[in-house]
Formats: structure tokens, C-alpha cells, sequence
């Protein structure tokens, strides 16, 4: 079983901003491709790459997976 490990919300939540930790904030522009004038990220997920947008949560579990759990 893995476990979480890093994640940040797109655009922040209701609560207020979300910021990536260090292990995501490494990831951003090398594994994790961004987008800057769409405002989107290319993340690489054992399914494929997954477009995440505003809304959308990237987690980074503790084997070096990460996922996008979509907003919508």
C-alpha cells in the first residue's frame, strides 16, 4: 500500500492557497510539464498522462507515483 506523501490543489481551494511541498515543487517542470498560458499541468500517472487543471488535485505517493484527482 502506498501512501501520500506530497499534494497541492490547482489554484488553491474554498480555504485558501494550496502550494506544492518540495518533493512536488521538484517535479514541476522536469516529470510534471506545465503550461503556463493554458494554466496547466502534464502529469505522468501509471495510466498515462493526465491534463490537470484549476480545481485539480496532484498527489505524489511515497513509490514516486503520482495521480490527478479531477475537480469534475
Amino acid at each position: 500500500m502506498t501512501a501520500v506523501i506530497d499534494s497541492f490543489t490547482i489554484g488553491g481551494t474554498a480555504s485558501g492557497p494550496s502550494m506544492p511541498g518540495v518533493r512536488l515543487q521538484r517535479l514541476i517542470g522536469t516529470r510534471i510539464t506545465v503550461y503556463p498560458m493554458e494554466r496547466k499541468l502534464l502529469v505522468p500517472t501509471p495510466n498515462g498522462p493526465m491534463m490537470a487543471c484549476q480545481g485539480d488535485r496532484i498527489v505524489l505517493y511515497d513509490d514516486g507515483t503520482l495521480e490527478v484527482e479531477k475537480h469534475r
